[in-house]
């Protein structure tokens, strides 16, 4: 069995605080998004909700994300887990999780193979305004995917930021 060093991390909302006297160090800095009028639209790939143990364990896969993903989340009314293929039997090459909190729908854990980064985000905006007409998108993004999600549609707002620290 191994044992991983204990951790801890922040999620500096307003990017405002400074925790490096406390030890932590910046482990990513992103940009809130919002898109507040998704359309629904004709999607570059075939995109289903995951609803099985299974097909959870191709999407970790698919996402890096393998054993941190649990399949109880499958359960939760207000999530959705989507996954993207270029065809009806092809292996998943992006996904996305959505949360549904009153008029937005939350969006974290998007991934994508490179050639398909600017599509998904145009395809998630299709999917969500299927999937829940009339609500707003709202997520955080950084680096290369904050440039796809921004050239899609989605409006940057705020920047946040998230510390992290180890113990020995």
């Amino acid at each position: 069995m191994t044992h991983l060093p204990a951790a801890e991390s922040v999620k500096d909302s307003f990017a405002c605080l400074d925790l490096d006297a406390e030890g932590f160090r910046i482990l990513f800095d992103a940009r809130w998004i919002v898109h507040r009028s998704p359309r629904s639209a004709a999607t570059a790939l075939v995109w289903t909700a995951v609803d099985g143990a299974g097909e959870l364990d191709a999407w970790t896969t698919a996402a890096a994300l393998d054993g941190i993903i649990r399949a109880d989340l499958l359960a939760e009314p207000s999530v959705r887990i989507f996954a993207g293929r270029r065809s009806d039997d092809a292996p998943i090459d992006a996904g996305a999780i959505v949360n549904v909190t009153g008029a937005v729908v939350g969006v974290s854990n998007v991934f994508g193979a490179d050639q398909h980064a600017h599509a998904v985000w145009r395809d998630l905006q299709g999917v969500v305004a299927s999937e829940f007409p009339g609500h707003a998108i709202v997520g955080y993004e950084g680096g290369d995917d904050l440039a796809s999600a921004i050239a899609s549609g989605f409006t940057p707002l705020d920047p946040l930021r998230v510390w992290h620290r180890q113990f020995a």
